[in-house]
């Protein structure tokens, strides 16, 4: 993760240079080609309880530009509101408003706008047979589902004893998908659906079973269904084969699936939006090898299906399937390792050593999120392991250096914000699914 180091102000000599301008600048100085204003310096704690007024002096004609996406500036006569919002952020936020005058632009002051990080805090859900393994692309909602009951929660009540999630069945028509998958994502106004689904809920990918047997890759945006292109080599058939469509980037641009044209091999696959239309591509189309005369994909290791897609999509992760030698008792044994692939040119990593774990999630900076043995999710044994900057840790080490916090090597990553400011993970428990959240709250 790159955003640990907190950075820190010197308020102390600008509040100086502040009271300097101040004593010079009086109320019988002030002409009409300086501007002053009461305070040069607004610094805003995690909550931001209440908003800060400033008066501004020496011109009547003037305008505040600022390019801070977590602040509100009103013009009110010759004051200026600034509101800001609550900070979710793991670290200190900064910003300059520029106040110029229009008349002579040349004429300007400026405010430094500072506000305290939030605070990490740990959950921990028991919600029998449903794991959580989805987040809205704003770190907001999250969501479930196991067999035919799903829920979708506000991260943000989280801390509220009396807050229930809301529970959704197949009954809830809009949520079931053709390929009978009940809840799975959830958008950023907390409506969920039967897919991964985009930042402004228009757009959701899924796979429809069709004529003998053979699955379809389809596009759904604002309700119409479009399908996808991919080559008609590999339409190889009456059996449970084709190409399937999982996940899609919060805006839309990166889809990745799956396809098993051979019967039996899975193959990672991606589209691309390229201006209106979606390009397919294998993921790391030098590892693949598909002999179009007998459907075989011939070329081992290769990406067998991609289990995460960063929020933005910069980064997808899955599994390497490698064949080991087979037996009349197991005649197609293989071993799995995870892999990192950078969406947009086609690199891909395979982490030094790992054989038997599976990548779970990764971020749009690329810290990839691990769990092993391969077998998942069922049992209690899963052990997470985070590769960040190219380096190993344990679970326990990442959360301890990034969140300050005290957790044990237990369970599987299956979402994390793209600020960080939420991250999600399950444990098989007997008692059932047991869901732990950190949520950096104001």
């Amino acid at each position: 993760m790159k955003k640990r180091n907190k950075f820190f102000f010197n308020s102390i000599a600008l509040t100086i240079i502040a009271i300097f301008v101040l004593s010079c600048k009086n109320d019988d100085t002030v002409d009409n080609t300086t501007i002053v204003l009461n305070q040069l310096i607004l610094h805003f704690t995690s909550k931001a309880e209440s908003p800060e007024t400033i008066e501004i002096k020496g011109t009547t004609n003037w305008n505040a530009v600022e390019e801070i996406d977590w602040i509100i500036v009103e013009k009110q006569d010759n004051k200026l509101v600034v509101t800001a919002q609550p900070s979710r952020s793991l670290t200190n936020r900064e910003g300059i408003i520029t106040v110029v005058d229009n008349a002579n632009p040349s004429n300007k002051a400026e405010i430094q706008v500072m506000q305290d990080h939030g605070t990490p805090k740990k959950y921990d859900l028991p919600l029998g047979g449903i794991p959580v393994e989805h987040l809205s692309p704003n770190g907001r909602y999250a969501a479930g589902e196991f067999d035919i009951n799903g829920i979708v929660f506000d991260i943000y009540q989280i801390a509220d004893d009396t807050y229930e999630p809301a529970l959704y069945s197949t009954e809830n028509t809009d949520l079931v998908s053709d390929n009978s998958f009940s809840l799975r994502g959830v958008d950023d106004n907390g409506k969920p659906f039967a897919k991964k689904v985009t930042a402004d809920g228009s757009t959701t990918v899924k796979f429809e079973k069709g004529d003998g047997y053979f699955y379809t890759p389809y596009l759904i945006k604002n309700g119409v269904s479009t399908p996808l292109d991919f080559p008609d080599s590999y339409i190889t058939g009456n059996s449970y084969k084709g190409v399937y469509a999982d996940l899609i980037s919060a805006d839309g641009k990166y889809l990745t699936g799956r396809i098993n044209a051979d019967g039996s091999t899975w193959i990672s696959c991606k589209w691309v939006l390229n201006g209106t239309n979606y390009e397919f591509g294998e993921i790391a189309p030098d590892m693949v090898n598909y002999d179009e005369n007998n459907f075989k994909f011939t070329q081992y290791p290769c990406p067998q299906e991609v289990t995460g897609l960063s929020v933005m999509g910069e980064y997808s992760c899955g599994v390497i399937r490698i064949p080991q030698s087979g037996s009349f008792l197991n005649p197609f044994p293989a071993k799995y390792m995870p892999y990192i692939y950078k969406m947009s040119d086609d690199s891909l990593t395979v982490p030094d050593g790992e054989e038997d774990s599976r990548a779970s999630f990764v971020t749009d900076d690329g810290t990839l999120f691990c769990a092993s043995p391969y077998s998942f999710p069922i049992g209690d044994d899963r052990v997470p392991y985070v590769y960040e900057d190219g380096t190993k840790l344990s679970f326990s080490e990442w959360v301890n250096s990034t969140y300050g916090l005290t957790v044990e090597d237990k369970g599987v990553v299956s979402a994390v914000a793209k600020d960080y400011s939420v991250i999600v993970w399950f444990t098989n428990e007997t008692s059932g699914f047991v869901n732990h959240f950190i949520v950096v709250e104001p």
